[in-house]
């Protein structure tokens, strides 16, 4: 396992997350307060795996798919609702699932320009 050192301090070795996360100085620093505590809200956050926003969007578009492809079936398979391939119904579906998707897309993009 390679050692993690302290800029400056080849030697020593870093014994906690805290001291590895990025220290907010002064200097250069042209934002405003509350920039600076949203910047370090941000860093907390991304530390993690807990960011239930994001998955939360990628599973509404995993089980959506899921739901889309067993209501209209496939080649080898029937549709559960009795859809038949290439009807009105079937791409009603689709079309939905693509608006779905936009609209999550959508979403992604607006918090990750807010954040």
């Amino acid at each position: 396992m390679f050692k993690q050192t302290k800029k400056g301090s080849p030697n020593e070795e870093i014994k906690s997350d805290q001291e590895a996360a990025p220290v907010i100085t002064n200097q250069g620093w042209k934002g405003t307060e509350n920039d600076r505590e949203q910047l370090k809200r941000l860093i907390e956050k991304e530390k993690t795996h807990k960011q239930w926003d994001k998955h939360s969007m990628c599973t509404v578009c995993l089980f959506s798919m899921v739901i889309v492809t067993l209501m209209r079936g496939s080649k080898s398979v029937d549709s559960i609702v009795g859809i038949e391939r290439c009807s009105v119904a079937d791409w009603s579906i689709l079309v939905l699932y693509l608006i779905i998707c936009g609209t999550v897309l959508m979403i992604a993009l607006r918090e990750v320009l807010r954040e």
